[in-house]
C-alpha cells in the first residue's frame, strides 16, 4: 500500500485553485475545491454536517473542530460523506469503500483541506442567519415615548 500526498509551497494559485492530488493504492486521485455548480449539489448532500458542526462549533471559542472530531461527524453521516467525496474526486462509492483504513483518512484530509472553505462559509452565513432571525424576535429597545 502507497500513500503520499502532494507537498508545495503555496502560491496564489494554490489558494485560488487549492485542488490536491495524493496517492492511494497506486491510483493518482485528485480531490477537487467545489465550484458554484459543484457546490450546489453539494450543499444538498451536505445540509447534516453542516448542522452537526454548527451545533458542536458554532460557540464562543469559534476554533476549527480538531480532526477526529471531523472523522466522528462524517462517520454518523457516512453515506452523505461518500457522496461529497464522489462529487469532489470523481471516484465511485464502490471505490471509496474499499479503501484501506489508512487510504480514507488520507482522502478525508484532503478532503477537508480543499473543502474546508465550503463548510465553514456555510456555517458562518448560518451564524449570522441565525443572529438576523434572534434580533428580529426581540423587541427594539425603547429610549421612552417618541413624539
Amino acid at each position: 500500500m502507497e500513500t503520499t500526498a502532494k507537498t508545495e509551497p503555496a502560491s496564489d494559485l494554490d489558494i485560488l485553485a487549492p485542488d490536491c492530488t495524493v496517492h492511494i493504492g497506486g491510483e493518482e486521485v485528485t480531490v477537487k475545491e467545489f465550484t458554484f455548480l459543484t457546490g450546489l449539489r453539494a450543499e444538498a448532500v451536505a445540509r447534516p454536517i453542516i448542522k452537526e458542526l454548527a451545533q458542536r462549533y458554532l460557540s464562543a471559542d469559534n476554533q476549527e473542530p480538531p480532526l477526529d472530531d471531523l472523522a466522528e461527524t462524517f462517520g454518523r453521516n457516512a453515506d452523505a460523506f461518500l457522496e461529497l467525496l464522489t462529487i469532489s474526486t470523481g471516484k465511485e462509492r464502490a471505490w471509496l469503500e474499499g479503501l484501506t483504513d489508512m487510504e480514507g483518512r488520507l482522502l478525508m484530509l484532503t478532503f477537508w483541506t480543499v473543502n474546508s472553505a465550503f463548510f465553514m462559509s456555510r456555517l458562518v452565513l448560518g451564524a449570522i442567519a441565525s443572529l438576523a432571525a434572534q434580533r428580529k424576535e426581540r423587541p427594539e429597545p425603547s429610549d421612552g415615548e417618541k413624539s
